[in-house]
């Protein structure tokens, strides 16, 4: 379950990251 949580959240840290930089 925390698997398909983490994926997605992940995927949105990435690009919090690439919209920093």
């Amino acid at each position: 379950a925390y698997f398909l949580v983490l994926i997605p959240l992940l995927g949105w840290v990435e690009t919090k990251l690439l919209r920093i930089k």
